[in-house]
């Protein structure tokens, strides 16, 4: 933390732009702790699974988290000053998990492309509909117009991705469930070519 820092004179804890990507980083951890100033947090091409412990950083406006392997939208509600949020390329299929995002009132921007939730039907309806505050998705303007038409059917949208989600959360638990067994496999071989 302190090498990424040097423009600080490694000072971390008044950082306002932190990059930590390609670091192979599973967790985060003790960033809302040292670097409460933080305004722009870079998490790109780790190995993270959850968004958590960042609710002490009021002061963050862009957060990149893209090409991780997150799961689910969670634990954002606290970043008051979020503006930006980019989650390009992780396993979100759990759409409705953005709800979590309603009170950022500051979030102007959200990209989720590359994820398998962007193959929904309705899926940029039902994130429109949901995230009025939002101007852009997936790098793309929103209109006013297609916000308006989107929110007069918003309850139909959610039955159609509450329904595809539920599709693919078992075809994800299948896949851990075949990967597990081909580990357990790999593991048993190995374990008689040692003996």
């Amino acid at each position: 933390m302190r090498k990424k820092s040097e423009h600080n004179e490694c000072l971390i804890s008044t950082l306002e732009e932190l990059s930590l990507h390609q670091e192979d980083i599973e967790r985060i951890e003790h960033l809302q702790n040292w670097c409460r100033d933080l305004k722009i947090l870079l998490l790109q091409s780790n190995l993270i699974a959850k968004i958590e412990n960042l609710h002490k950083l009021k002061n963050l406006e862009y957060l990149n988290l893209a090409i991780n392997n997150i799961e689910r939208v969670e634990n954002l509600e606290a970043l008051e000053a979020l503006n930006k949020l980019d989650l390009t390329l992780n396993f979100i299929g759990e759409l409705t998990s953005i709800e979590c995002l309603k009170g950022n009132y500051n979030l102007r921007e959200l990209i989720l492309t590359g994820n398998p939730c962007c193959d929904y039907p309705h899926y940029q309806d039902y994130v429109m509909a949901t995230l009025p505050q939002l101007n852009r998705l997936d790098c793309e303007e929103i209109k006013i117009s297609e916000k308006l038409q989107a929110q007069k059917f918003l309850t139909t949208y959610r039955a159609v991705i509450v329904q595809k989600q539920a599709n693919y959360c078992m075809q994800r638990d299948e896949q851990k469930l075949r990967v597990a067994e081909k580990k357990a496999q790999l593991e048993n071989e190995m374990a008689q070519i040692d003996d």
